[in-house]
């Protein structure tokens, strides 16, 4: 028997005791119990499942208000009459189920769910040392216990607190531990960067400081204001990764006419960069357009027109032979521009750096500087041009490895899910072209070759295309 508050729990069939991030539990061999974090993304969940029953409709009805009630937002005390420990906890009730039981009369079925409050969470870790440091370093743990009976929750829960990853024994649980791990081997984001909070990271440079230019994030994105015929620009270095993907969104508000138009570059070494965007118009009206320079020989290729006000996404695919210009209106579907085979001498080093903005070394090498920032002798009237949500990654594919054949993996952004390949031979893999402009990703979720959820809310918000994951059990 137990009892929140005044009210008390009958017939007690289940007890349940989770610790969120890491822990799922079976307290009945069969009943799968499905890992999930608690609503409040923190400490323990605990969750009781019972039978109500009574002489009367009149009385059931009156029972089942007095559980229901317990849902109202306060904290109320835990106790436990066949628990030999007799500890009492502070709880918040976060749910009641109640459902009538077909075929039996007066009698119905209740779930509770109730929260553990934060400060006896504490508590509770400080009693076992090991758990600080478990709860930091076992974020992508998920064990699961079998009892053979149904020992007191201060039981279950001192074991669960208590446990590490090898079997261990608790009053009516089987010695039989079993753990998942879910480790991430590969990070594949580089660099990112929504311009949404009004304070331009300090790790992109400006260094034109041309008179009447300016570059500023505000309004959720990164605005150029520049004179017709001089370049701006911001660039940072990137870590030397090679063989990345970039992909940014832009604006350029006016047509250009012989002037230096809006683009994404990555720039390897002097005088050796690829670049895709809106061309010069060259008075014709704005064109797309990709172009690079090797060795000091500059070539660039028209591709298409551009509609001056239009946000358009631009993206370049650096391979270790081919360097590839791709444009989307939408983010989802792309169309290559062109490509050309990467040079032997572009390079990637901690040098190398990722350039936003405008510009174009119109003669082969003649300039001074090796990276765009050159004006003409003469500048026009001033232009504007937007940029938003630039994302620099690994690759376009999430992988999972080590994994039963059938498993597979499904990635969130909101409402949407997006299913992997099912694993053959140990490895399921997600292309992620048609919605890596959505990244980050909410959570990754694992399935089993049966559909069921083995762990969900994995990485919360930090899943990212060119991510490698390996599965491991024990």
């Amino acid at each position: 028997m137990a009892k929140i508050g005044s009210v008390e729990l009958e017939r007690i069939l289940e007890k349940i005791c989770r610790k969120t991030r890491i822990i799922a539990e079976k307290p009945l061999p069969g009943k799968e119990i499905p890992y999930r974090e608690s609503p409040a993304g923190r400490g323990l969940e605990w969750e009781i499942r019972g039978i109500l029953a009574a002489e009367s409709e009149d009385d059931l009805y009156e029972k089942e208000q007095s559980l229901r009630a317990l849902a109202d937002g306060q904290s109320k005390t835990f106790e436990e009459y066949d628990d030999p420990s007799k500890d009492a906890y502070d709880v918040l009730v976060s749910d009641v189920e109640i459902s009538r039981l077909a075929g039996q009369l007066h009698r119905s079925g209740y779930t509770l769910r109730m929260l553990l409050k934060a400060i006896q969470y504490r508590r509770l870790a400080e009693t076992y040392p090991s758990v600080a440091q478990q709860l930091q370093a076992s974020l992508n743990y998920c064990y699961k216990v079998e009892p053979q009976t149904l020992p007191g929750i201060s039981q279950l829960l001192s074991y669960v607190l208590g446990m590490t990853a090898s079997a261990q024994t608790c009053p009516g649980v089987s010695q039989s531990l079993s753990y998942i791990t879910l480790q991430r081997t590969t990070y594949g984001k580089i660099l990112y960067d929504n311009f949404n909070d009004n304070s331009l990271d300090p790790a992109w440079v400006y260094e034109e400081g041309v008179a009447g230019n300016s570059v500023a994030e505000q309004n959720g994105r990164l605005e150029f204001v520049h004179a017709q015929d001089s370049y701006a620009h911001v660039q940072r270095t990137f870590g030397g990764v090679d063989n990345p993907v970039l992909l940014v969104k832009l604006q350029q508000v006016q047509q250009s006419e012989l002037t230096w138009a809006a683009r994404i570059c990555i720039w390897f070494n002097q005088y050796d960069y690829f670049d895709c965007g809106v061309l010069p118009a060259g008075g014709a009206g704005a064109q797309m357009g990709w172009g690079h320079d090797k060795d000091g020989t500059v070539t660039a290729t028209a591709t298409g027109n551009y509609t001056a006000g239009s946000w358009r996404w631009f993206k370049i695919v650096v391979t270790g032979s081919t360097v590839y210009a791709y444009y989307s209106d939408d983010g989802q579907t792309w169309t290559l521009m062109g490509s050309t085979s990467r040079a032997s001498t572009w390079i990637i080093d901690a040098s190398s750096l990722v350039i936003l903005g405008h510009g174009y070394e119109a003669n082969s090498g003649s300039y001074p500087n090796p990276d765009w920032d050159n004006n003409w002798s003469s500048t026009g009237s001033n232009l504007n041009s937007y940029f938003d949500d630039f994302i620099m990654f690994r690759g376009e594919s999430i992988t999972m490895s080590g994994l039963p054949d059938g498993w597979y993996f499904k990635v969130r952004k909101g409402g949407n899910y997006y299913q992997s390949s099912s694993a053959s031979g140990g490895t399921a893999s997600l292309n992620c072209t048609s919605f890596e402009t959505q990244a980050p990703f909410d959570e990754l979720e694992l399935y089993n070759s049966n559909n069921q959820l083995i762990l969900d809310n994995r990485f919360p918000g930090d899943v990212w295309p060119g991510d490698a994951y390996t599965y491991s059990s024990g």
